[in-house]
C-alpha cells in the first residue's frame, strides 16, 4: 500500500501498489494528481479512501462557496452605493437647473413690473382727446398745431408736451409711425415715458432653454435609473461639452467686459470668478464620475 497526500488539499490517503505512477483525482479537491512510487515506510493505521462520504466537506470547496458569496455580497453592496451616488447627483442637477429656472422667473416677474406705467392724475377731457388723437393721426410731415395750441384750457405743461411731439414728428416720422399708442397713451395718462426693458425677450430665451435643459436632463436620469447605459454616457457627454461651452463663454465676457467688472469692485469680480470655477467643476466631476465609477456600472450591471 502507498501513502501519500494530495500536494492541493492536503488530504491523506493509501492506494495499492499497482496504482504507482498512475494519474488519477483526488477525490477531496478533484484535482488531478500522481500516485508517487512506494519510497516511504508504509503505517497500518490509515484506511484507504476511494470516495469520500457526503458527510465530509472539503476545505476547498468551502473556500470557493465563500469566496463566491463574498462576491456576491461585494457586487450587491457596490451597486447600492451606485445608486446612492446616482440619486445625489439627479438631485445636485435637476436642484441646480430648477434654481436658474426660478430665478429667471423672478427676473421677468420683476422686469414685467417695471414696464407697467402710473395711473392717470389729471384726466384729460373728452374734446381734447379728440383734437389730440385726430394730431396724431395726421400723415404729413408739417403738422399744423398753431390752433391747437390757442386753446385756453391748455396747461403749459399740455402745450409742452403738444409742442415737442410735433418736433419729434418732424424729425422722424417713421419712428412717430410706430410709436402713435404710446405717445398718445403718455398725454391721456399724464404720465411719464416709461421705455420697455430690453431684457425681456432674452429673459423670455433664458427661460426656454432652462426649461428644455431641465426636461431632457430629467428625461435621461429617469433611463439611467432603469439601467440604460446609453443614457449615462450622454448625460456624462453633455456634462463635459457644457463645462466647455461655459468656460469658453467665461473667457468671452471677461475679455470684453473686464473693464466693467473691474468697476464693479475686487469682491464683485472675485465672487464672479467664484461661481464660474463651481459652475465648471462640478459638472465636470459629476461626468468623470458618470463614465468611470465602478459603482455605477455595478448598479447598471445589475439584474433587475
Amino acid at each position: 500500500m502507498i501513502r501519500f497526500s494530495c500536494p492541493h488539499c492536503d488530504k491523506v490517503f493509501r492506494v495499492d501498489d499497482s496504482r504507482a505512477g498512475l494519474s488519477t483525482k483526488c477525490p477531496g479537491c478533484q484535482n488531478k494528481i500522481t500516485v508517487p512510487h512506494p519510497e516511504v515506510s508504509l503505517e497500518e493505521d490509515f484506511d484507504e479512501v476511494e470516495v469520500l462520504d457526503d458527510e465530509e466537506t472539503p476545505a476547498v470547496s468551502r473556500k470557493k462557496k465563500s469566496g463566491k458569496r463574498r462576491r456576491s455580497e461585494s457586487a450587491e453592496l457596490e451597486a447600492r452605493r451606485g445608486l446612492r451616488m446616482l440619486i445625489i447627483f439627479s438631485c445636485i442637477l435637476l436642484g441646480s437647473q430648477m434654481f436658474n429656472m426660478v430665478r429667471t422667473w423672478k427676473n421677468m416677474s420683476s422686469s414685467e413690473l417695471e414696464k407697467k406705467p402710473a395711473a392717470a392724475t389729471n384726466p384729460v377731457p373728452n374734446d381734447m382727446r379728440r383734437e389730440v388723437t385726430a394730431m396724431f393721426a395726421q400723415k404729413e410731415d408739417n403738422m399744423d398745431v398753431s390752433k391747437l395750441l390757442e386753446n385756453p384750457n391748455l396747461s403749459p405743461k399740455e402745450k409742452r408736451m403738444i409742442t415737442e411731439a410735433s418736433e419729434m414728428s418732424k424729425r422722424n416720422r417713421e419712428m412717430l409711425r410706430e410709436q402713435d399708442a404710446q405717445f398718445q397713451r403718455q398725454f391721456f395718462n399724464n404720465t411719464k415715458n416709461v421705455p420697455k426693458n430690453p431684457k425681456q425677450e432674452e429673459l423670455a430665451t433664458a427661460m426656454n432653454i432652462s426649461y428644455i435643459a431641465f426636461t431632457f436632463t430629467a428625461s435621461l436620469i429617469t433611463c439611467i435609473f432603469f439601467k440604460m447605459n446609453w443614457a449615462r454616457y450622454l448625460l456624462a457627454g453633455l456634462l463635459l461639452l457644457s463645462v466647455v461651452l461655459t468656460l469658453l463663454l467665461a473667457i468671452f465676457i471677461l475679455a470684453n467686459n473686464f473693464d466693467a467688472l473691474q468697476a464693479e469692485g475686487t469682491g464683485i469680480l472675485l465672487l464672479r470668478i467664484l461661481i464660474t470655477l463651481i459652475g465648471i467643476t462640478l459638472p465636470t466631476a459629476i461626468g468623470i464620475v458618470l463614465l468611470k465609477s465602478q459603482r455605477i456600472s455595478a448598479y447598471m450591471d445589475k439584474r433587475r
